[in-house]
């Protein structure tokens, strides 16, 4: 295979890999809400569905201890694939060093 083809080749395979990617990654953000209303009449949004829980009964605990804190794990979309890109890159440079050295 010739150096630009291959080239080519896995720069295409890359970018493919990165939109099918970043469509996926849409579904962590969710959909624009309208922001006008067409008839010109503004109807009261609907009431909230979510209450909040009720607050916990008290404790007999002494001490004044802050509560623990419960951080989410979840990576953003835009390190997911800069990782892939990362990731295809690298690949792609071992790949060539690979048949530089048969």
């Amino acid at each position: 295979m010739k150096r630009k083809t291959w080239f080519g080749l896995t720069a295409t395979i890359g970018i493919v890999v990165a939109i099918i990617v970043a469509s996926g990654a849409q579904a962590f953000f969710p959909p624009p809400t309208p922001t006008g209303v067409s008839s010109g009449e503004v109807t009261p949004p609907p009431p909230d569905p979510f209450k909040p829980p009720p607050s916990p009964p008290p404790t007999c605990c002494p001490c004044d201890c802050p509560p623990p804190v419960h951080t989410q794990r979840t990576p953003e979309p835009a390190t997911l694939i800069t990782a892939l890109a990362g990731i295809t890159i690298l690949g792609g440079y071992a790949a060539r060093r690979a048949r530089k050295g048969k």
